[in-house]
């Protein structure tokens, strides 16, 4: 059971995270303290997440207390209640209940301390591959990251992507294959005097937009595109 929790967190950096239709529960706040919804529709790598915040008047070691206490019950011989770590100036605390896995982060904020809560559904981790969904890309190209969101009034979507091809080549790609699906290009220009070598598209299709941003780093291209589907 340690190694889940180790393993989650390596794998999701500052915090993991869940989503509104999975059958995980999102932990009661402390009394007093205000909850708030950061993404209410999100996907991360294909995993459906829900992000939620907390502004508390306690301070963060009485906010962990309070998590630690409230996931103790779920302590036995084979596990704890919960692991604890910092990170920078985060105080991390998480757990596992059944298949979710929950992650509280939080940092000192004014009086009191301001918290990230995340949880995700640990039996879908395996099955949620990155894809290039109605995106292009070169053969061989890897997905780093996807991750789309809602804000209720536009939906967007954030690409990483790399592969081994040399920056001309994608650029030359992405110019054409944009162009065939009917983007137009609004700004295209390549930054001079910089350390890392990059070309920059900002493009429209009727109301939707795309910023993509390609970069020679180390050895091999990076590509990150951001798109929404109205300003």
């Amino acid at each position: 059971m340690r190694s889940k929790f180790v393993v989650c967190v390596a794998l999701f950096g500052f915090a993991c995270t869940a989503s509104a239709e999975f059958s995980c529960e999102v932990p009661k706040a402390p009394d007093g303290a205000m909850m708030e919804m950061i993404a209410p529709d999100m996907t991360m790598n294909g995993i459906p997440t829900t992000i939620r915040a907390v502004h508390s008047s306690k301070s963060v070691a009485d906010l962990i207390t309070y998590y630690r206490n409230l996931w103790a019950p779920l302590a036995n011989d084979k596990r704890p209640g919960s692991l604890e770590q910092s990170l920078n100036e985060w105080s991390l605390i998480s757990t596992i209940q059944g298949d979710c896995f929950t992650t509280v982060q939080a940092r000192m904020s004014g009086k009191g301390s301001y918290a990230i809560v995340s949880v995700i559904e640990t039996q879908k981790l395996n099955k949620a591959k990155p894809k290039v969904e109605s995106f292009p890309a070169l053969p061989g190209s890897q997905v780093q990251n996807d991750f789309t969101y809602a804000d209720g009034v536009r939906n967007a979507r954030t690409l990483v992507i790399t592969n081994s091809s040399d920056l001309a080549a994608n650029v030359s790609f992405y110019k054409n294959e944009f162009s065939s699906r009917g983007w137009t290009t609004q700004i295209e220009r390549q930054p001079e005097g910089q350390s890392v070598k990059s070309h920059v598209f900002l493009l429209k299709r009727g109301f939707e937009e795309a910023n993509v941003v390609i970069s020679q780093i180390k050895g091999q291209v990076q590509i990150v595109a951001n798109l929404v589907d109205r300003p």
